[in-house]
């Protein structure tokens, strides 16, 4: 049973996130207003179609997910982020870790981010947000084999144990953060370079000059970070993340969760740690 503390500090967060609202799920009808066997996804507060499940889809409202981070540790809600993504199709909310120093004079503002989806398309997912504080580059990343949680019946069951996988999450994120240190110390040659842009835009026959643009410009990131962060694979990634982040999409945080720069940044960090 909910204190009357723990729903004002739910509500807190929802306002403060703008997820104060709820997801119905309604059965669609034929034009002869028979009932079909699938189920419309609505925003409580726009109205807006989010998606379209069948009648197994359990719905994970905005205020469970918030009490159940609120129940697994103790949260400065003042640092708490979140918002809706495609309207509303995509929430998360990231509970805020410990600054770490790293590199020549830069911190990373760390998080534990749940991203959840209202339109059909994605589990629940516990995952490990970074923010570099010299230049906002965003890292996302979902906590490997015990990140997801599916919309079905026994989802309840199984968002427990993500909950009670939490502090192995912590502990994912603290070995990533110490890849990242070793990777601050570890010189990027012009052939690392090279062989990151290849991997991530690789040349076509016949290409569009859109896409050598894109390279171009993603080498011109790679080069700002590496002056400013020194020439190492650490600076070598920033580069990719400020790509990421500040020009391959307009819509920085949906492009980092969702998008092709989530797909991006993953790949070059893979990539820097071989």
């Amino acid at each position: 049973m909910r204190t009357a503390e723990q729903f004002e500090q739910a509500l807190e967060v929802l306002e403060a996130t703008n997820l104060n609202w709820t997801v119905k799920k309604e059965n669609l009808l034929r034009p002869t207003l028979e009932p079909t066997d699938s189920y419309g996804l609505f925003h409580s507060k726009s109205g807006e179609h989010l998606g379209t499940v069948k009648q197994g889809y359990q719905v994970y409202q905005n205020w469970e997910l918030v009490e159940d981070i609120l129940s697994i540790t103790d949260v400065d809600l003042s640092n708490i982020n979140g918002d809706q993504l495609q309207d509303g199709r995509k929430v998360f909310v990231s509970i805020p870790l410990e600054t770490l120093s790293i590199g020549k004079n830069d911190g990373i503002k760390r998080y534990i981010t749940y991203l959840n989806s209202h339109d059909g398309s994605s589990s629940v997912c516990m995952g490990i947000t970074n923010k570099v504080i010299s230049c906002s580059n965003m890292f996302y990343t979902v906590a490997k084999d015990m990140g997801k949680v599916r919309h079905s019946l026994n989802m309840k069951d199984k968002l427990a144990i993500l909950k009670g996988n939490l502090k192995d999450t912590i502990e994912q994120e603290r070995l990533m953060m110490e890849a990242m240190q070793v990777l601050s110390m570890k010189e990027a040659r012009l052939s690392d370079v090279d062989h990151m842009i290849k991997k991530l835009i690789p040349k076509q026959n016949d290409e569009s000059k859109y896409r050598k643009n894109q390279r171009d410009k993603l080498l011109t990131c790679i080069e700002s970070e590496m002056d400013s962060k020194g020439k190492t694979k650490w600076g070598l990634f920033n580069g990719v993340t400020a790509y990421t982040n500040h020009v391959q999409s307009k819509d920085q945080v949906k492009n980092i969760m969702l998008g092709q720069g989530y797909k991006m940044n993953k790949t070059a960090f893979e990539t820097v740690l071989n």
